[in-house]
């Protein structure tokens, strides 16, 4: 492979961890299900005014129950990680950053055309805050505060067009088709190019205060196995193990570093590690992830400080999102020298104690 041969002929000792994963499942009702509950809401709201105020929860808990449902599937198929680590060790006592990035690719969605990624993409944010919207005016209504007819009318007319819109999505979804993998070149080429270039970097410019690991993790996009397999290796909240994930790096001017994980079942990322890439970049700015996740997951569930970055801000590589358009075309090296220099930076200010 490529890149173990690059971290071997830069003087790393590179192992590989196996990896079970579990495949992606052929059919998931999942989604649909929820789109079915969220159209019999909007329909049937003044009659069914407990479900207007369970749209909320349950929309905003999907990316969560789906994590579960991931965790609780067999895992049948092999995958790998490759970690690789410094030959000369940093003194006792050291911390210890590993930096991650993971190698697979996604299977492409059901929709390729970046116009109707957009749409799709759309109709997810506009779920959420119709749901919210729904909730509010179930409320209202049984407090019996007087609304117009006209706006009961239009937002049940709005809210059964979205609904059904969103259903009819997710049921075209579950047709057969042939399973096809996005090249991958932002998500995530780039954060394993970026990792490559740091530890290239620190190969010939060793910290002087910190342990470093350059893993690449496999089957992160069938649910986080490759870094959950790595952080089962660490103790429970082992206190001078610190994670930084790459994922998504390659494209876009911002460089964002996640706050916070989820909305049932919530996760801070580390303070640390985040003031850090502040001091290391001052124009980065934080987001909380509440749809996704990235192999900074596993960490914090296991009680590790970690957090992760991502770059943004170019609308042809958000719409390329696991679709057959993630290819070179979408990567600006700007962004890939800005995540590269981030990292360095992180570095030199554990190298300093903070």
């Amino acid at each position: 492979m490529y890149a173990a041969a690059q971290l071997e002929n830069w003087g790393y000792r590179v192992e590989r961890q196996a990896v079970l994963f579990a495949p992606p499942v052929r059919v998931n009702l999942l989604e649909p299900v929820v789109s079915a509950a969220l159209l019999l809401a909007s329909a049937l709201w003044q009659a069914l005014p407990w479900l207007a105020l369970l749209m909320p929860l349950l929309v905003a808990v999907l990316p969560d129950i789906e994590r579960l449902r991931t965790r609780w599937q067999r895992c049948t198929a092999a995958s790998a990680n490759l970690c690789a680590h410094p030959a000369q060790a940093a003194p006792d006592g050291s911390p210890l950053l590993i930096v991650c990035a993971h190698l697979d690719s996604a299977r492409n969605g059901v929709f390729q055309s970046g116009v109707w990624r957009g749409y799709a993409a759309q109709t997810t944010f506009y779920t959420q805050r119709y749901a919210i919207f729904l909730a509010l005016l179930a409320v209202a209504d049984r407090l019996v505060i007087p609304l117009p007819k006209v706006v009961l009318a239009a937002t049940i007319l709005a809210g059964t067009l979205l609904a059904g819109w969103r259903l009819g999505m997710e049921l075209y979804s579950l047709r057969p088709q042939q399973a096809t993998h996005s090249p991958g070149a932002n998500d995530n080429a780039s954060g394993v190019g970026v990792l490559l270039a740091v530890a290239e970097h620190f190969a010939k410019h060793p910290p002087r205060g910190t342990q470093l690991e350059f893993c690449l993790t496999g089957a992160e996009e069938t649910g986080m196995h490759g870094a959950a397999a790595r952080a089962a290796q660490l103790p429970r909240g082992a206190p001078q193990v610190l994670m930084l994930n790459l994922d998504m790096v390659g494209a876009g001017s911002a460089l964002r570093f996640i706050t916070r994980d989820g909305v049932l079942w919530q996760y801070a990322t580390s303070v640390r590690l985040n003031k850090a890439i502040r001091i290391a970049h001052s124009a980065a700015n934080g987001i909380w992830y509440t749809l996704r996740s990235a192999d900074y997951l596993p960490f914090l569930q296991r009680g590790i400080a970690a957090s992760g970055l991502q770059t943004s801000g170019s609308a042809e590589a958000e719409l390329a999102y696991h679709t057959q358009y993630d290819t070179p075309q979408v990567i600006d090296t700007g962004a890939l020298d800005l995540t590269a220099n981030a990292v360095v930076g992180v570095v030199r200010q554990l190298d300093l104690g903070r």
